[in-house]
C-alpha cells in the first residue's frame, strides 16, 4: 500500500514539474535565451552604468544595463535615450 502512495506521489511531482516548466516557457512567450521579462524606460545616468549588453536572440532586441550597484536592469529599446545610447555604442 505504501508503495502505491510513493509511486503516485512521484508521478504527481513529475507531472507538476513538467507542467510548470512548460508554463514558464510558453506562458511568457519568451525563447529560452531571453533574459528580460519587464523593461523600464526611466533614464539611467551614465555614471550609474557599468556595462551595457545587447541580446539579439529574442524577437526584439534586449538592452540590459549592469549598474554600478551590481544590479541588472532591462531597459526599453524603443525609448529615445536608449536608442541614442545604442547609437553611441555602435559608432
Amino acid at each position: 500500500m505504501s508503495t502505491k502512495i510513493i509511486v503516485a506521489s512521484l508521478a504527481l511531482c513529475l507531472l507538476y514539474t513538467t507542467l510548470t516548466q512548460a508554463m514558464t516557457l510558453s506562458g511568457t512567450g519568451l525563447k529560452p535565451n531571453c533574459q528580460c521579462l519587464e523593461t523600464v524606460s526611466t533614464f539611467i545616468h551614465p555614471r550609474f552604468r557599468q556595462n551595457v549588453e545587447l541580446n539579439y536572440e529574442c524577437e526584439s532586441v534586449e538592452v540590459i544595463i549592469n549598474l554600478t550597484t551590481e544590479t541588472r536592469v532591462c531597459v526599453d529599446p524603443s525609448a529615445k535615450w536608449v536608442k541614442r545610447m545604442i547609437q553611441n555604442i555602435s559608432e
